[in-house]
């Protein structure tokens, strides 16, 4: 007779011990339903990235653009957010463009650079 491997471990008083996983499901709509990323974006959902009118400035100081719209960690990305360009606004797909005044970056991937560093 066989038995199942949970009935062992509740019959051994093992089942508390041992966590049950979640199955790793595919979703059709993006990441598994369990994934650290998913966690991680859920736990980053509401905090804010930058708020409406927050500069973006390269390393060195120099102001770059604005936030014209509070922006959350976990928001797809608009480019409308960010306005009042002090030198020519980057298209998509575009090399990466470095600060007209000094040349150092202010954006580096997805991060970009503030006041207070880069976030």
């Amino acid at each position: 007779m066989m038995i199942s491997r949970r009935k062992l471990m509740a019959w051994l008083g093992l089942a508390a011990v041992v966590p049950s996983v979640p199955a790793m499901a595919v979703s059709p709509t993006g990441p598994p339903a369990w994934s650290w990323d998913r966690i991680n974006m859920e736990m980053a959902k509401g905090h804010v990235y930058a708020h409406a009118g927050d500069l973006v400035t390269c390393e060195n100081g120099h102001i770059i653009c604005a936030f014209t719209k509070t922006v959350n960690y976990g928001d797809m990305f608009d480019p409308a957010a960010m306005s009042y360009w002090h030198q020519p606004e980057p298209k998509i797909g575009t090399m990466k463009q470095p600060c007209l005044i000094c040349g150092t970056d202010w954006f580096r991937g997805m991060n970009l650079h503030f006041a207070d560093g880069w976030r």
